[in-house]
Formats: structure tokens, sequence, C-alpha cells
């Protein structure tokens, strides 16, 4: 199991004070990425699907407090998913996690071919709706937002000498 999986997991508990629960989080490595390039796969009560700069960086600001750089630039995508997409409901029906990762290998997935995936949150999307606050609609509907994350070059750039 990809030791990135667990590494997610206080970002996971980070995220959800600001967004909710996720109905899904996982992992997966489309099959044109090397080896060990993710995309991080997030659907939330109040997780906007559409492009919203604020809480892109707060996803990146959240990831960078709880991953080494190393790990950080191993997640070259963020799929923002509405929580009632066809492909939510679909994989929050096959794979419930129930408190484990599930470890899924070569599926399509949101039209495209998957080498590998970790399945690290799975839940009914009915079941997060009740445990959001009523802010935010649960009820978004669209298209899934791709967003490649910014290039980490001047972070590596700003490290000090030793």
């Amino acid at each position: 199991m990809s030791d990135l999986v667990e590494k997610l997991r206080p970002v996971e508990r980070d995220l959800a004070r600001d967004f909710g629960d996720f109905a899904l989080l996982a992992l997966f490595a489309p099959e044109e990425n090397s080896y060990e390039r993710w995309d991080l796969v997030l659907a939330a009560p109040r997780l906007h699907h559409t492009y919203e700069r604020a809480q892109l960086q707060r996803i990146i600001d959240v990831m960078r407090q709880h991953l080494t750089l190393k790990d950080y630039i191993r997640v070259c995508r963020f799929i923002l998913l509405p929580m009632t997409s066809p492909e939510v409901m679909e994989i929050t029906r096959r794979y419930p996690t129930e408190g484990r990762v599930i470890e899924i290998f070569s599926r399509e997935m949101f039209s495209r071919f998957m080498r590998e995936g970790y399945i690290m949150t799975s839940r009914s999307v009915l079941a997060c709706a009740a445990d959001a606050p009523s802010q935010g609609s649960t009820e978004c509907t669209g298209p899934a937002t791709i967003v490649r994350k910014p290039r980490v070059t001047r972070q590596v750039a700003e490290l000090p000498r030793t």
C-alpha cells in the first residue's frame, strides 16, 4: 500500500474541518502518469467542484503543512467532484470503506483508465449531507474540475542550503 495514503490522513482530518466530512477521498494513478504520480480525488459537502482559488489554496496549505516536499510533489492533480455526481455515487456505493483503505487496480474511472488506486474514504452522500451544517449545497451537479497543482520550484529554491 502506498505510504502516501497514511500520510494523507491528517490532511483529510484538517480539510474536513473546512469542507465537511468527505464522501470520497482517494488517490488514483492514471495510466499515462509515471510511477508514483497521483491524482487526489475529493468530494465533500462544502467543497465546491468549480475552481475557487481560496479553497484550492487551503488544500495546498494543509498538504504542505503535513507532507514532506517529496510526498507533496507526488500528488500532481486534484479532481474536485460534486457529491451528487454519478462517479461519486457509484464509487461510494461500490466501495464503502468502513474504516479501511480499499486498493483497486486497472479500472476506468472519470473517463480515464487508472492503473492503481486507493480509496481512503468512501461514505454515503446522504450520511455526509446529514453531518454537514446547512452552509453550502449538497445538491450541486456538474462536471468534475481537474486542477493541476502549482509547481513547487519556488519552494525548493527557498529551502535553506546546508
